[in-house]
C-alpha cells in the first residue's frame, strides 16, 4: 500500500501527520532565517533559569521576523535568557547569552531607528526587546 492508498483509508490520520510535518518545517525555518538557530548553537541553555521573567513578549530578528506574544524574556546577573512557547518551540532551543557577549547596537529596520543586542559570537544576529526591559539592560538595572 503506497502513501496514496494509506491516506484515502486514513484520513483523518494523514491531515494530522501532514500538518505536524508543515509545522515542524515551518518552525525550523523561522529560526534558520532569523538567527535562533545560530544563537542555539552558541548559546543553548538547557538548566532552569533562575532571575526575573516576563512571558508572552516580542522580539524582531534579522530578516524581517517577529516573535509576537510568544517569547519568554529572563534576565539575572548570568545573562539574558529567551526561550519559544512551546506550542512553536520546534528549532528554538531556549538560549541564555552572558552579558560580556552582549553589544548594544542602533539599527534601522521597519523605517525606524531601534536600539538592540547584537552577540560577539554572532555579531550578524541582532534582537529587538520591548522598550521596557531593554532599558533595564542597558541601564544595568538587573
Amino acid at each position: 500500500m503506497n502513501i496514496i492508498e494509506w491516506a484515502k483509508f486514513h484520513p483523518v490520520l494523514f491531515l494530522i501527520a501532514f500538518f505536524s510535518l508543515l509545522w515542524c518545517l515551518m518552525g525550523f525555518l523561522v529560526a534558520r532565517l532569523s538567527g535562533w538557530h545560530q544563537l542555539g548553537i552558541k548559546y543553548r541553555f538547557s538548566g532552569k533559569f533562575d532571575g526575573k521573567k516576563w512571558t508572552m513578549k516580542s522580539i524582531g530578528m534579522k530578516s524581517g521576523q517577529n516573535y509576537l506574544n510568544i517569547i519568554t524574556i529572563g534576565i539575572n546577573r548570568t545573562g539574558l535568557y529567551l526561550s519559544v512557547f512551546p506550542l512553536f518551540r520546534f528549532g528554538h532551543p531556549a538560549i541564555l547569552i552572558p552579558w560580556g557577549d552582549t553589544i548594544f547596537v542602533k539599527k534601522r529596520w521597519m523605517h525606524m531607528e531601534h536600539e538592540g543586542l547584537s552577540f560577539k559570537q554572532a555579531k550578524e544576529i541582532f534582537i529587538l526587546l520591548p522598550a521596557d526591559i531593554f532599558t533595564l539592560i542597558r541601564d544595568k538595572k538587573i
